[in-house]
């Protein structure tokens, strides 16, 4: 009798042993968020909390008013991520600051504001929350604990605590607007008011091209140089080398040749010719070109309608309004 109360005792033991080591991850997560923000309160750092668990802090207090943003607006934002240990997380910031205390900055990576859009389950749990805490011109510090790193779905993007900072820069209720109000101004600023020539679309000819010459037909092939840029100056693909050395872009692998553009026919939804034709380039670009002489120099610049619309590209962001310069060096004339 004694070998089997030995047995059942020691059943027990192991039991509570098992029960001590399976602690629900989430409840280790809280108190060890629990113990940070204790020390961070020590060191006069004051954290507040949410009823999700979100915890948060205005480093630079707040602001007495401000837009605030909601569910299907747009935000234009600076932001970084670390761990709690201060460790910035790889790639997770938009900041060329942060790339160069890194030793990370690339003149061919885009450092400026990036754009989120809020309720459309496009942020993690989380990061919504603390947009929506804030004003305009804030910036806010977040403690994201695990549980509200999901976006759509019950899986989660990080496995602990990561900490936020944001600077809301902007809130856009209508980003075609935004877009519209955005391109007017650089018109005003830069070209002296030039007026579009489609909606959202804008034109200006630097250097006429050959006037005994035409402009490109269907079946021709189009010799173009070109540089693309963001509104902020931000060169994003050349194939000028002169051009990509002085924003240090230039890249020796890269042929630099002229960009050869077929104007093809096109057809509508219905089966019929289209008017517009089709090219090989965003409908911005195509626009200028079907416009231009050889010898012709443009600038053309327009509405994410006209480029990369809502998805972006490569390091042109969804919504950007693009700029081109383009110089029509030649026509090979359908035979």
């Amino acid at each position: 009798m004694n070998r089997y109360f030995l047995l059942f005792s020691l059943a027990i033991a192991v039991s509570g042993c098992a029960k001590s080591i399976d602690e629900n991850a989430d409840d280790t997560e809280k108190k060890l968020l629990q113990a940070y923000v204790t020390m961070q309160a020590k060191a006069g750092a004051h954290y507040d909390s949410t009823a999700s668990g979100l915890y948060f802090l205005f480093p630079e207090g707040r602001k007495a008013a401000g837009a605030m943003p909601a569910d299907t607006d747009f935000v234009y934002v600076n932001y970084t991520m670390y761990d709690l240990k201060g460790n910035i997380a790889a790639s997770q910031y938009n900041q060329s600051a942060v790339a160069k205390q890194l030793g990370t900055f690339s003149a061919g990576t885009y450092y400026g504001p990036k754009l989120w859009s809020v309720g459309r389950n496009a942020l993690t749990n989380g990061v919504d929350e603390a947009l929506r805490l804030m004003k305009e011109g804030e910036k806010i510090r977040v403690l994201l604990p695990s549980w509200l790193s999901t976006v759509d779905s019950d899986t989660r993007q990080y496995s602990s605590t990561t900490m936020f900072d944001i600077e809301l820069l902007r809130v856009v209720r209508d980003i075609r607007q935004f877009e519209t109000d955005t391109l007017r101004n650089f018109s005003d600023r830069r070209y002296g008011g030039v007026d579009t020539l489609k909606q959202g679309w804008y034109y200006v000819e630097l250097q006429p091209g050959d006037v005994a010459d035409t402009v490109a037909g269907v079946g021709d092939t189009l010799k173009v140089r070109y540089a693309g840029y963001l509104l902020d100056n931000f060169i994003f693909d050349t194939n000028m080398p002169d051009t990509a050395s002085y924003y240090k872009i230039y890249n020796a692998s890269k042929n630099y040749a002229l960009l050869s553009v077929v104007y093809q026919e096109a057809t509508g939804t219905d089966g019929s010719e289209s008017a517009e034709g089709a090219m090989d380039v965003v409908d911005g670009f195509k626009y200028a070109l079907q416009r231009m002489k050889p010898g012709a120099e443009a600038v053309t610049f327009f509405s994410s309608d006209y480029g990369y619309k809502a998805t972006g590209s490569g390091q042109i962001p969804a919504y950007a309004p693009l700029r081109f310069y383009i110089k029509l060096e030649a026509i090979g004339r359908k035979q």
